[in-house]
């Protein structure tokens, strides 16, 4: 997901590649209130069977900040109970639904799904090769953040002009 204690990603309006055969998640992320310059997300993750079915979950806090300043804070993600993330995702005050692919070379692929619907990220490292089916990169487009999607009322505009991908 979003770098919270891991290297920065970059981020890619994309299209659909060919994915039969590998596994998705579905992953469901609510943000609690923090303080400014904080970013505090619930992150529900279940894996899927082959008929888009979902297993046992699990459940993540992750707390990132302060945001705009210098250099986040590294905090790692906590595991948390079942139950105490469940309820913890239900006080969530903006959420984002989506279905994951982990690809090769550290590359994810998102599917976003009910509001969202359509919107379709590439989402991998910082440096390296682009994959083609990555579109246009919206890395520094911040309505395309994990917060803003939760809180955004439909899919973005695209950006009028972004970078091609390139490497």
């Amino acid at each position: 997901m979003q770098a919270y204690a891991e290297e920065p990603r970059r981020r890619f309006l994309a299209t659909m590649p060919h994915l039969d055969g590998v596994p998705a998640r579905q992953v469901n992320l609510a943000f609690l209130g923090a303080a400014s310059g904080w970013s505090v997300c619930v992150r529900r993750t279940f894996a899927l069977d082959a008929s888009g079915n979902p297993g046992p979950g699990e459940a993540t806090l992750l707390i990132r900040g302060p945001l705009g300043g210098p250099s986040p804070v590294p905090l790692p993600p906590v595991p948390l109970p079942t139950d105490a993330g469940a309820a913890m995702f239900a006080a969530g005050t903006s959420k984002v639904f989506l279905t994951e692919w982990q690809l090769s070379q550290g590359w994810a692929l998102r599917v976003y799904r009910l509001r969202l619907e359509g919107l379709v990220l590439g989402v991998g490292p910082a440096n390296g090769q682009v994959p083609s089916w990555c579109v246009r990169e919206v890395t520094t487009d911040p309505a395309y953040t994990d917060e803003a999607l939760a809180g955004a009322a439909g899919v973005p505009s695209p950006p009028s002009s972004g970078r091609r991908p390139q490497g």
